[in-house]
């Protein structure tokens, strides 16, 4: 029984390390989100800016342009973080199958040494 209770705090506590680590990795990626929507926008201000002395029709050009790039290096960003997502996850499946098989192991002894009894 108390190697049932430590296998099962291991379990959760196995599972509130990967809670913490997605958390964590989420925080990064939206802050490196903020970070370059932040660099971005000041771009297209700055190059907005100049292009208003310009022609309207290199300033559409021009915006349009931007806008599929940020959206690529959007993409990739979301990418990233749900490969990342993946990773944890199959990682605590791994994890946890081997915890489980240790508690069928344990389970099965005990279930021996009782039917010895």
């Amino acid at each position: 029984a108390t190697l049932k209770r430590n296998h099962q705090s291991d379990m959760n506590a196995l599972t509130d390390y990967h809670k913490k680590q997605i958390k964590a990795i989420k925080s990064e990626v939206e802050k490196e989100v903020s970070s370059r929507q932040q660099e971005r926008t000041l771009q297209l201000d700055n190059t907005l800016e100049g292009l208003r002395q310009g022609s309207k029709a290199s300033l559409v050009a021009l915006e349009s342009r931007l806008r599929v790039e940020h959206e690529q290096e959007m993409e990739v960003l979301r990418r990233k973080f749900h490969d990342e997502i993946d990773l944890l996850s199959e990682t605590h499946k791994k994890e946890l199958g081997s915890i489980k098989a240790e508690l069928e192991a344990i389970r099965s002894k005990s279930i021996v040494l009782s039917d010895d009894e």
